[in-house]
């Protein structure tokens, strides 16, 4: 499959969502992209209670404030 798109708190990323994509219901990580992934840790959890950690954000916040974040994928 293929991540044709993302969109965050409304916000279209799709410039940095290029990527294909694996889904494993067995696990609760999201692997991304590292242009994707860069541009939400900035855009969304810069200054927030996050921390970092071999490539890993840990953000020890209410999950509920957090902007919606959506997946537009191929072959679904």
């Amino acid at each position: 499959m293929d991540l044709l798109s993302v969109s965050m708190g409304g916000v279209d990323m799709s410039n940095s969502a290029a990527s294909a994509v694996i889904i494993d219901s067995g696990t609760s990580l999201l692997a991304l992209n590292q242009d994707l992934y860069q541009t939400i840790v900035q855009t969304y959890f810069s200054g927030s209670n996050c921390q970092q950690d071999s490539g890993i954000t840990y953000c020890y916040c209410n999950s509920t404030t957090w902007p919606d974040l959506q997946f537009m994928l191929n072959g679904i």
